[in-house]
């Protein structure tokens, strides 16, 4: 998680634009780049996968800001949108989204998915069914 995290250093030929595959590695980005390394392995025992993963590619932004702003572009290009209905009539969807159409998604899908609360203890007999059996349904937010 961490090294896929953290990704390379940047190359001293990257702040020229050029992409040669011999390009040095600048020094200052390397050293910097193992002190956030061994940062991320101190607290890997204290986080998740999933967080220690995000916590490196945040690192790798924050020291790496005109490779972030190219992967963000890079992101921001490679969204698509697919909607089909397939022989049997079920409707299929296919999405790549960029950073802010995910936000708005998961957001969207975590407000609709939130888990159920059963609803307010104290109502009448229909709204205390309607609560039972949202608690009971069996399907899940999948």
């Amino acid at each position: 998680a961490i090294r896929r995290g953290l990704g390379e250093p940047p190359t001293r030929s990257s702040e020229t634009g050029d992409t040669d595959a011999d390009a040095l590695t600048d020094p200052d980005a390397a050293a910097a780049w193992g002190v956030a390394a061994g940062q991320l392995v101190e607290e890997a025992s204290r986080r998740t996968v999933e967080d220690l993963a995000a916590a490196a590619r945040t690192i790798r932004d924050v020291l790496d800001p005109d490779g972030a702003e190219r992967r963000f572009r890079e992101r921001h290009e490679r969204r698509s949108f697919r909607f089909w209905t397939d022989r049997d009539g079920i409707r299929h969807g296919s999405f790549t989204f960029d950073d802010y159409g995910a936000a708005w998604v998961t957001s969207v899908l975590d407000a609709a998915l939130r888990p159920r609360r059963g609803g307010p203890r104290f109502v009448d007999p229909s709204e205390k069914a309607a609560a039972a059996a949202l608690v009971a349904d069996p399907r899940t937010n999948e």
